[in-house]
């Protein structure tokens, strides 16, 4: 659902009842990569969804598939970051199982909003 639904006043003017925007960013993966869904930071295997459109096929219930961002940017960053330094943000979630970045052989994912692959 929208965090903020409108004011009533511009539903009744406009005629327009919104209903959900599904997050098709990062839900391309043909089997579910996380082994929880508390994972969300980096999820290994993660891939792009449906392009953003306003055509659902569902105009009732989903107003628009959306990618909340843009795919291949870092969520959050491992505890340490790319360059070896020490993430002065680094979210605990980030160096969950699922995450890029966890396994030794990974690299390590960079601060949230920066390129995480090449």
């Amino acid at each position: 659902r929208y965090a903020h639904p409108p004011p009533r006043h511009f539903m009744t003017k406009t005629g327009w009842a919104p209903h959900f925007v599904i997050d098709t960013g990062r839900n391309g993966a043909a089997v579910e990569p996380r082994s929880t869904c508390k994972s969300w930071c980096n999820v290994r295997g993660a891939g792009v969804g449906s392009v953003p459109t306003l055509n659902t096929q569902l105009p009732d219930v989903v107003d628009a598939f959306f990618w909340l961002k843009t795919p291949g940017e870092s969520d959050g960053c491992t505890h340490s970051l790319p360059s070896g330094d020490e993430c002065a943000r680094f979210d605990p979630m980030c160096q969950g199982p699922d995450a890029i970045g966890h396994s030794i052989d990974e690299p390590r994912a960079p601060e949230a909003g920066a390129r995480s692959c090449p």
